[in-house]
């Protein structure tokens, strides 16, 4: 939960600030990605989400990181001179004097920002609460054991599956 409230703390300071940039547009995304992967994945292994539902977000997560990636080497004609190139985020000096968009390469063109959708900021707040809800569960010692919160286990369920839902949808 404090990786979640990190990460939400992080992003709300950079837009006051004005601290955006592409590289964040890049890694931001990333690190929620591979955050609530490992956690998703963690979990469903204790049994604490389903694996069908885990599935459907690591599925996602992994296709559209090689998407991604697929995309910015076409965007490359599948041509760059160093992993530096591929990951460019900012124009370099002679594409920004250029005078005109002919006078640069392919290989020179810089990675654009990332917006999310709403419905992928949805998702992302889905899933956190999902991750979230899970661990309470098993700090409280629901999730098959007698006691507990009253309901987690609907409410874990519910959750799931319009996470699922949302995961499928945003795409």
């Amino acid at each position: 939960m404090l990786g979640g409230a990190s990460d939400w703390l992080d992003g709300w300071l950079a837009k006051k600030y004005g601290q955006t940039s592409s590289l964040g547009s890049y890694l931001d995304p990333l690190a929620d990605k591979i955050f609530v992967t490992c956690l998703t994945y963690a979990l469903a292994v204790k049994g604490l989400i389903s694996a069908p539902v885990a599935g459907i977000i690591v599925g996602r997560d992994v296709v559209l990181l090689g998407g991604a990636f697929l995309h910015r080497a076409h965007v490359l004609n599948w041509q760059w001179d160093s992993w530096t190139e591929y990951f460019r985020v900012k124009p370099p000096p002679r594409e920004r004097d250029a005078t005109s968009a002919s006078d640069a390469t392919s290989a020179s063109v810089a990675a654009p920002q990332v917006t999310p959708i709403p419905i992928s900021k949805a998702n992302t707040a889905l899933q956190l609460a999902l991750v979230a809800a899970a661990l309470f569960s098993q700090a409280c010692g629901v999730g098959g054991a007698a006691g507990g919160v009253p309901h987690a286990r609907e409410v874990i369920d519910v959750l799931s599956w319009l996470t699922a839902a949302t995961t499928i949808v945003s795409g």
